[in-house]
C-alpha cells in the first residue's frame, strides 16, 4: 500500500477541481490545467478534496506519482511556478521579442530560443525568470536554455541555474616548467 493512499490532496479555497472521465481539471487564479490519471488508479472527490487509491498493488506507485501531480496541478494554478537563470561571460546577454529568446553566447551568430504556449519570461539584467502553471513545462524550458551554453568549469562563464554551485577546477597550476633528461 502506498502511503498516499486514502489521504485527500487539498484543494485550497480558489481552486475549482472536477473529474471528467480520466482527466482531472483544475481552475484557479493562474489560470486552468489538467491531468490524465493513468489507469489502474481510483480517484474520488470529496469534501476534504482528491483522494487516490490502487485497484491492485502493482498500481501503488502510480498513486504517489498521481498525488504528487495532483499537488502540483493545484499549486500551479494558485501561485505557479518560477524558474531563475542568470549568465556570465563577456559579452554574453538576452533579451526577448514576439515569442523569442534571443541569446548572445558566444558563438558567431545568435542562439535563437522559441517560447513555448503557457510559459512567460522576465529579463531583469543578466538573470531570466521562467515562469508558468505547468511545473514540467517551466523546467524543460529552463532546462533547454541552460542546455545553449552550460557553465564550464575553468572560467564559469555560460548559463547556470540561479544559486547553482559550480566548482571550479585549476587548470594549469599543477604543471611543472623546466626540459626533460
Amino acid at each position: 500500500m502506498s502511503r498516499f493512499e486514502n489521504k485527500p490532496v487539498s484543494t485550497a479555497g480558489d481552486v475549482e477541481v472536477s473529474l471528467k472521465g480520466s482527466v482531472l481539471h483544475a481552475k484557479g487564479a493562474k489560470g486552468e490545467n489538467t491531468f490524465r490519471i493513468p489507469s489502474g488508479v481510483k480517484v474520488t472527490l470529496d469534501e476534504k478534496g482528491v483522494v487516490y487509491s490502487a485497484d491492485r498493488l502493482e498500481n501503488a506507485a502510480r498513486v504517489g506519482l498521481c498525488y504528487r501531480m495532483t499537488q502540483n496541478l493545484i499549486s500551479g494554478v494558485t501561485t505557479g511556478f518560477t524558474k531563475e537563470l542568470e549568465v556570465n561571460g563577456v559579452g554574453y546577454r538576452w533579451s526577448t521579442s514576439d515569442q523569442v529568446v534571443k541569446m548572445q553566447l558566444g558563438y558567431s551568430n545568435d542562439v535563437l530560443c522559441d517560447i513555448p504556449p503557457g510559459i512567460g519570461v522576465a529579463i531583469k539584467g543578466n538573470l531570466l525568470t521562467v515562469s508558468g502553471i505547468d511545473k514540467q513545462a517551466v523546467g524543460a524550458f529552463a532546462a533547454k536554455i541552460r542546455q545553449m551554453r552550460p557553465v564550464e568549469p575553468y572560467k564559469g562563464k555560460g548559463i547556470r541555474y540561479k544559486n547553482e554551485v559550480v566548482i571550479k577546477k585549476v587548470g594549469k597550476a599543477g604543471k611543472t616548467t623546466g626540459g626533460g633528461s
